[in-house]
């Protein structure tokens, strides 16, 4: 699953403090997505469990993988389409 920093987007968590809080524990966790080295705040789409977590326009997003049914989805969604489709999970990298 796609897990957000426990402060969500915008917080500075390594990623060992997020797969700690997650539950169940992961057992292996990694960064995904684009984030502000400024302020911590991601970048691009992001759906977290189901909810939309944020989405920017096509114009200015990355390609996306998505996770919905246990199916994979790799490209480019408009809002519009993250919205119909109703991923699981989504990150933009």
């Amino acid at each position: 699953s796609l897990a957000l920093p426990p402060g969500v987007c915008g917080t500075r968590e390594l990623t060992t403090v997020t797969a700690k809080a997650h539950k169940p524990i992961c057992k292996l966790a990694v960064n995904a997505g684009y984030f502000n080295v400024h302020n911590g705040a991601c970048i691009g789409n992001v759906v977290s469990d189901g909810q939309i977590i944020q989405t920017v326009p096509l114009s200015q997003g990355n390609v996306n993988f998505g996770i919905k049914d246990g199916k994979f989805y790799i490209g480019y969604f408009s809002p519009e389409d993250i919205s119909m489709v109703d991923f699981d999970h989504l990150v933009s990298g």
